[in-house]
């Protein structure tokens, strides 16, 4: 049987090292699909840096002319110390915690009088908590998770009815919800206070 390899690909843009080390869908369309190939093509690959200086793609560009090209043993084996072993192979820098092509994630809180679900627009309770299913099903999807297709299960109808309480409790009685959160008193007269101990 043939011994177990270890393979190791190199670039010298720690900004692409950085993209890599990440799921694609961290990045915008243009690098995503790019990144999504190079991992289904690299699973079992490692990933390093190579300094500008030793890569031989970049012999060209630092005045090498291409007759000298084919006498040149950098270009044809590599920088020397990758026929080494792994403790001289060059340190690995930091790589970029937010570089380009990051999507951004904008979080914003509305403050509105206006109820959250229109409940008036629904004829039936069961439409209603169809799509609220629906809006959950949606939300579940958008961190990279397969999207769940199909007849509306018990599970999501039970956790789309507790959702709908959930809303028509802040709803009802959104200013005490805002006191205890707030750790204070709700108010004397208010439908909950005989809940207060």
């Amino acid at each position: 049987a043939l011994p177990s390899l270890s393979c190791h690909l190199w670039t010298d843009s720690t900004v692409v090292l950085a993209w890599i080390a990440k799921p694609s869908g961290t990045w915008k369309t243009f690098v995503s699909n790019r990144v999504t190939e190079i991992h289904s093509l690299s699973q079992s690959f490692q990933w390093h840096h190579v300094p500008g200086q030793d890569n031989p793609s970049d012999l060209l560009s630092r005045g090498l002319m291409p007759s000298d090209i084919t006498q040149s043993k950098v270009w044809w084996n590599g920088p020397l110390w990758l026929s080494q072993t792994v403790d001289h192979w060059p340190p690995q820098p930091q790589l970029p915690d937010s570089p380009p092509e990051s999507k951004q994630t904008v979080s914003m809180v509305v403050s509105s009088d206006r109820p959250i679900i229109l409940f008036q627009r629904f004829s039936n309770i069961n439409r209603l908590i169809n799509a609220v299913v629906y809006v959950l099903r949606f939300i579940d999807h958008l961190p990279n998770k397969p999207c769940v297709t199909g007849t509306v299960t018990v599970s999501e109808r039970e956790r789309a009815i507790r959702q709908l309480i959930k809303i028509v409790q802040q709803e009802a009685f959104h200013k005490d919800l805002i006191s205890l959160k707030a750790h204070s008193s709700i108010a004397q007269k208010g439908p909950l206070s005989s809940l207060n101990p």
